[in-house]
């Protein structure tokens, strides 16, 4: 019966195998969603800067902190807010929800406190500054939406 078990096994291995060509060539992907591109490019891609951009803000920051100075405490307190509203635009916008405008609206407020609180630092900090950049380009992307 064991012999009969292996016999059987390799069968059904070989039947997958000489399958599976034959499938993936049925089921061929042209991209990204099946042909269709993401629906909000330029947001997405603004999004992911802020993020970027915002990381290191916020390690500045916490490097900062370590070595006893907290002016940078509201910059890192919007700067967190912001990575969380970008994420979450990053992937409605990449997913192609329609709430993603309303959403970018939304954070793009987010981003205006954020761009705000980096401004104070900016000619200390290019962290700061890039932050600061990086959500003033984002708010320029969802105006862009019409949102």
């Amino acid at each position: 019966m064991e012999g009969e078990m292996t016999r059987r096994t390799m069968l059904v291995g070989a039947a997958i195998a000489l399958a599976a060509p034959a499938a993936a060539a049925e089921h061929e992907h042209h991209g990204m969603g099946h042909g269709t591109p993401a629906p909000y490019p330029a947001l997405v891609e603004a999004a992911r800067d802020c993020r970027a951009t915002g990381e290191n803000c916020l390690a500045h920051c916490l490097a900062a902190f370590r070595a006893g100075d907290t002016t940078l405490a509201e910059c890192a307190t919007e700067v967190n807010r912001m990575l969380a509203a970008c994420e979450s635009i990053s992937r409605l916008g990449t997913y192609g929800s329609p709430h993603t405008p309303a959403f970018a609206k939304a954070c793009a407020a987010l981003c205006a406190d954020c761009e705000k609180a980096c401004r104070e630092h900016e000619d200390k900090h290019p962290e700061c500054k890039a932050c600061a950049d990086a959500c003033a380009r984002f708010r320029k992307a969802v105006a862009a939406l019409g949102a």
